[in-house]
């Protein structure tokens, strides 16, 4: 017959009170771990991963949302409706509980709430702020929005802002302009110059279906780049009219099936070289003008002066 030694009673000992049984804070982890992934699947509906952000803490929804503006751009003095809203991903059911509160700033630091705070009932879950802009530029408004979760159906959301949406903001205008500029002047090589020259129409407040912008380049000159040369319905010609060496340079836009042209900025860009010795007077360009027609009548003409380096 076998025996046991006295050291193996006391591993059997040993193993009864202590390594044969998990550790209970093993066991306490793994259910809640489990619990922590049925939770979130349960809110998803789509499986672990899916969906919004989450709340790791309270394993809430945080729901997605977006700002809009409606002109964008703006126009300086003129009202913009800002609305704010949910977005939901596909698949995702945007809350029909809590509240939105829109927030602008502009200088991305400081931060106000706009408008009316809005209380979200079913399908009426949007926020709307109306003003008038008086700052211009490129990102001159910053705007969220801020839902707050509250209710008893907002149990699985969670209350967070949204990312930041910027607002375009052009000056006001009345009319037609026509400016002209000198941008660049720079050696091109031997007795040659560079020199860029920037026309910029403004047609606001002004309706029409055919614009032309015409001028002249000065005599021996060579064109180096012409913009925009071509673009949707914009046409471009450069030609040197009879026995003179100065090119004409023209753009003529026209719309489709009789509808108007867009009041945008429009930019044209000429580059050119001509010889110059870098001082003392020359004249660069001749004049220039731009004719707006609709229906084949003439709406407004504007024109500018030549380009001289004195």
């Amino acid at each position: 017959m076998k025996t046991l030694s006295l050291s193996s009673i006391a591993f059997a000992a040993l193993c009864l009170f202590n390594s044969c049984t998990k550790d209970s804070s093993q066991l306490s982890s793994q259910t809640t771990d489990q619990s922590t992934a049925s939770a979130r699947e349960s809110i998803l509906g789509q499986g672990k991963g899916a969906g919004p952000a989450i709340n790791e803490n309270s394993i809430k929804i945080v729901p997605n949302m977006t700002v809009t503006f409606n002109p964008d751009p703006a126009t300086e003095g003129q009202d913009v409706t800002v609305t704010g809203s949910f977005a939901p991903a596909l698949g995702e059911t945007a809350p029909d509980c809590g509240k939105f509160q829109l927030m602008m700033s502009t200088d991305g630091t400081t931060w106000n709430n706009v408008g009316q705070e809005k209380v979200i009932a079913g399908a009426d879950n949007t926020v709307s702020y109306t003003f008038k802009p008086t700052i211009v530029g490129d990102n001159a408004y910053q705007f969220k929005l801020h839902y707050i979760s509250s209710g008893p159906n907002c149990s699985a959301y969670d209350g967070g802002f949204s990312g930041i949406f910027y607002l375009n903001v052009h000056a006001a205008c009345a009319g037609v302009s026509l400016t002209r500029e000198l941008t660049n002047t720079q050696p091109a090589g031997g007795n040659l110059y560079e020199f860029t020259v920037v026309y910029k129409l403004t047609t606001c407040g002004a309706e029409f279906d055919q614009l032309k912008l015409q001028g002249g380049l000065t005599n021996a000159t060579s064109i180096v780049e012409a913009t925009p040369a071509s673009s949707g319905n914009i046409a471009y010609d450069n030609w040197i009219p009879g026995g003179s060496k100065n090119w004409i340079q023209r753009w003529v836009e026209t719309s489709s099936n009789g509808a108007l042209l867009p009041t945008n900025e429009r930019t044209y860009t000429v580059k050119f070289t001509k010889a110059y010795s870098g001082s003392g007077a020359i004249e660069l360009t001749g004049g220039w003008s731009v004719t707006l027609t609709k229906g084949g009548v003439e709406v407004d003409r504007k024109e500018c002066d030549p380009i001289n380096i004195q």
